[in-house]
């Protein structure tokens, strides 16, 4: 894994601070990261620092991206044109 820069680290409530288009409460992006915690650890994007966890922003917006890619697939896959509204 590559050396990421200290500045592109933020506490996970300040990234959910500055992401609210895509997770409208905190609760939210707490449910997403509990969901898809091992993927987002494996790939470098959730990091544990001090007790509290943090996100490297690049690579956590990357796996937003790819994980929200393979829900859109699962909805081709099983011949859905849009998902049910919630």
């Amino acid at each position: 894994m590559e050396n990421t820069p200290l500045t592109q680290v933020k506490l996970l409530q300040v990234f959910w601070e500055s992401h609210r288009q895509f997770f409208p409460s905190e609760g939210s992006l707490t449910w997403f990261v509990r969901e898809h915690k091992a993927q987002l650890v494996k790939t470098g994007a959730l990091l544990m620092m001090r007790g509290a966890w943090h996100v490297d922003e690049l690579l956590f917006e990357q796996q937003m991206v790819a994980i929200a890619r393979a829900e859109a697939a699962k909805w081709i896959d099983r011949g859905e044109v849009q998902p049910v509204a919630a």
